[in-house]
């Protein structure tokens, strides 16, 4: 089990990190109150922590400084006594290590990177993401979402991130639980695995390899549950 950052209270562990949903008011304006209820929500079915600003949170539509509200505002009703996972968006390098350090301030447990919305081959994007992990210091991983994104990592280029650089230790996925698995099987015990998908085939990732999932907030309940009676 890895350890995070020395401001952070507690360690990464497997487990539930449920993704947060983004509301507005009827002026397009950021709501805080929405992220306070679901902060507790999963609480208050012994998540093992929350995720914050992905594909779910609608996080391409948010400006900096609304990715910023969102970050203050989670990070402050958790409060330290849950980990906080924050994706990372933005096209540019320097954008995604500015607000990954934002994130490093805000005590976030550990950085996912997101894939930027141009497509790049792939020593490219290996190089785009490898330039951000050396820059922060915290525990770090990638969204490989080709299947909803368009493009993504191949397993050899993960490989080689996680080879390269000591702080790359998480990676998200969003495929079956047969893929997962080949990828497990790839990347070894040295990196976090973890599946998104909506939850989808929870027993079946758990099997393949996976340390959890990150799916959306609405059946978190259910979802935390079944893996506590699965582990039983």
């Amino acid at each position: 089990m890895m350890k995070l950052r020395h401001n952070s209270p507690s360690t990464i562990a497997p487990g539930i990190y449920p993704m947060l949903y983004t509301f507005f008011d009827d002026q397009g304006a950021l709501r805080r109150d929405p992220f306070w209820v679901q902060v507790d929500a999963t609480f208050d079915a012994q998540a093992a922590g929350v995720a914050i600003l992905g594909l779910g949170t609608e996080v391409s539509k948010l400006t900096y400084n609304e990715r910023t509200e969102v970050l203050e505002v989670v990070a402050k009703r958790i409060d330290g006594r849950k980990a906080l996972l924050v994706i990372v968006y933005g096209d540019t390098i320097t954008e995604q290590i500015e607000f990954s350090k934002r994130a490093t301030q805000s005590v976030a447990s550990a950085l996912i990177l997101q894939l930027p919305s141009q497509q790049m081959d792939d020593a490219k994007l290996a190089d785009f993401f490898s330039e951000i992990i050396v820059a922060v210091d915290c525990p770090i991983g990638i969204q490989n979402a080709s299947e909803y994104l368009g493009s993504g990592l191949s397993n050899q280029s993960l490989i080689a991130l996680a080879t390269k650089h000591e702080n790359f230790t998480i990676a998200k996925l969003e495929c079956n639980a047969v893929n997962l698995q080949s990828v497990a099987e790839e990347m070894g015990d040295n990196v976090m695995l973890f599946n998104g998908r909506c939850g989808l085939e929870l027993t079946d990732n758990l099997r393949a390899g996976a340390s959890g999932l990150i799916p959306a907030l609405d059946t978190i309940h259910t979802i935390a549950r079944r893996k506590q009676i699965f582990q039983t």
